[in-house]
């Protein structure tokens, strides 16, 4: 299957043939996942899946909303360079991912970061959160001819 460019696929999704500012990519506050409660919240009833460089915990109630908290630890990343890479990296992958991703049903999402992360590229980060996605039924299998590509 032919690879995407980033510029054709926004054209895709905003059905126009228009400039990349105008179909949002953005990554805004409002998905972002931030209080302590809503966290655990989704470690108790939500679901698992785990991957190479990432864990990913799902939750899809009717109370959740469209929002990603990233996880980095101490405990795994020692020094705060190597946490922040590791946020970078998963923060950058959903952000080109989101036109694939499902928003017609809500749900929350915690992605915690695994210490092989930090070898790897963004497109391997981006390709491996992608089939996690898939496999937790949040990305939309119409989109699956929309390629991981950041170029462009």
């Amino acid at each position: 299957m032919p690879l995407m460019p980033l510029k054709e696929m926004c054209a895709e999704i905003c059905n126009a043939e228009q400039v990349l500012s105008h179909c949002s990519l953005r990554f805004r506050k409002a998905s972002h996942l931030r209080k302590h409660e809503d966290f655990q919240h989704i470690f108790e009833v939500g679901r698992q899946s785990f991957g190479r460089f990432i864990t990913l915990w799902v939750n899809k109630e009717s109370e959740a909303s469209f929002r990603i908290g990233v996880v980095a630890t101490k405990r795994t990343f020692h020094d705060a360079v190597e946490r922040n890479r590791a946020k970078r990296l998963i923060r950058e992958s959903f952000r080109l991912l989101q036109p694939m991703l499902d928003k017609s049903k809500p749900w929350d999402i915690v992605v915690i970061a695994r210490r092989s992360i930090l070898e790897q590229k963004q497109q391997q980060v981006q390709k491996e959160m992608l089939a996690l996605f898939k496999k937790q039924h949040i990305a939309e299998e119409k989109r699956n001819e929309v390629a991981c590509n950041s170029s462009n």
